[in-house]
């Protein structure tokens, strides 16, 4: 009369009763065995969900913490960021007050130097005319010592003619005799005048060569003189140029060097809004405490309200295992901060009562596929109370969602083999 639940052996509860031939069926016996399996059903499904909502005042907690830390690692991060960017502002800003005061110095330099500069300009100008009177009086030097030797021309001719006038007259006193001795003394004399006279000519005109050399080679070192200056001064006409330019650039710099400044007010005014972004955040954190704190006691008051009812069906003890996933997330939650260790996935009570029952239910791939992901959610949560990030808390919260979903999938396996005539009808 009875069809028995597959691998199960004794167990009344695991099974489904179906509806005898007319001729053999006790009616009274069969509505009170489809009464307790409607009934076994509903508990199981009760149980379910006391179960399934059990799961869920966990997993509110978890994502309070999850959020929680992740407002924090946001806040830190937002810190530490205020910091770097404060340090480097400041840095910066003296930076640019200190380059600015160079690039002023600089300029102020670049102007002082342009005017020194206009100065040689002037001061070669007047060079130039100064030039000009030496080589004029130069000119000038040489047509005077020009008319020096005309005029030494002059009185050497004279005293040429002076000379053989002499000769001629001492010539004339010896003719005479004692008469013109006198006469002859004179002659000589002025005969040696003349020759004084020709001899001093020389010396003059010897003078004359020199002065009239020395005014070559002045007029020829004033020339060199004249286009070393100008080389000169071209020169640093260019530099005037080059330093012209370097001062345009420099009151360029200087102009955005400006505008950099005001950029680095408007990045002291975002780090003072990144200031309140933190404290805002600060206070999310505090305000997720407070929320972690209230879940905790929602969970308290309604734990006290989610007793399983006393049943001993395969998806009841189903239903019992997800409470116990529950309640060890509730403790990993509760003590992260403290604890340094978590059982594995062996010593926990899903964990014992999965090995226990193995051997059962190996023929069940739903079941089978739980031990991957109950390991899984063991490492994660060993890996949270290590790390203590959002990161790992999420991971671990991802984890746990995995082991609920294989346990409906295994739950409806069980729901379908034991439903209820009634119910199938």
């Amino acid at each position: 009369m009875f069809k028995w639940l597959k691998g199960s052996q004794t167990s009344t509860s695991k099974t489904i009763i179906e509806k005898p031939a007319a001729k053999e069926v006790d009616e009274v016996a069969y509505c009170e065995a489809e009464c307790k399996s409607l009934l076994e059903f509903m508990k199981n499904e009760l149980n379910i969900q006391k179960a399934c909502m059990r799961f869920g005042l966990v997993h509110m907690q978890m994502i309070n913490l999850e959020t929680k830390l992740k407002n924090y690692d946001c806040a830190k991060v937002l810190s530490d960021l205020m910091e770097e960017i404060s340090s480097s502002t400041e840095t910066l800003s003296d930076s640019a007050h200190i380059l600015k005061e160079n690039l002023e110095n600089l300029d102020n330099s670049n102007r002082n130097n342009l005017k020194r500069l206009h100065a040689l300009e002037f001061l070669k100008e007047n060079l130039t005319v100064s030039f000009e009177h030496v080589v004029s009086n130069s000119n000038q030097l040489n047509q005077e010592v020009e008319a020096i030797d005309q005029i030494s021309n002059e009185i050497t001719a004279v005293a040429n003619q002076t000379n053989l006038l002499a000769l001629n007259a001492a010539i004339e006193a010896a003719r005479v005799g004692d008469n013109g001795k006198g006469f002859a003394v004179v002659a000589g004399e002025v005969r040696k005048l003349s020759q004084q006279t020709k001899e001093s000519i020389v010396n003059v005109n010897g003078v004359s060569n020199n002065i009239r050399g020395e005014a070559l080679a002045t007029k020829e070192a004033i020339k060199d003189l004249e286009m070393a200056v100008e080389k000169f001064i071209g020169g640093t006409a260019e530099v005037a140029e080059t330093m012209n330019e370097n001062a345009n650039h420099l009151k360029t710099s200087v102009e955005q060097l400006t505008e950099n400044n005001k950029g680095i007010d408007l990045l002291s005014e975002s780090i003072d809004h990144l200031a309140v972004l933190s404290n805002d955040l600060t206070h999310s954190v505090q305000n997720q405490e407070s929320n972690q704190s209230g879940t905790t006691n929602l969970f308290q008051i309604l734990d006290q309200k989610v007793e399983l009812i006393e049943c001993d069906h395969i998806v009841s003890v189903l239903a019992a295992r997800i409470i116990d996933h529950a309640i060890f997330l509730h403790k990993v939650i509760k003590e992260y901060n403290t604890i340094t260790n978590v059982n594995n996935h062996h010593e926990c009570n899903f964990g014992r009562w999965y090995d226990s029952n193995r051997e059962r239910y190996k023929h069940i791939p739903e079941f089978v596929a739980m031990d991957a992901v109950h390991k899984d959610f063991h490492l994660q949560a060993k890996n949270f109370i290590t790390t203590k990030t959002s990161t790992s808390s999420e991971q671990l919260r991802l984890a746990s969602q995995n082991i609920l979903e294989k346990f409906i999938q295994l739950i409806a396996v069980f729901q379908a083999e034991n439903k209820p005539m009634a119910m199938k009808n």
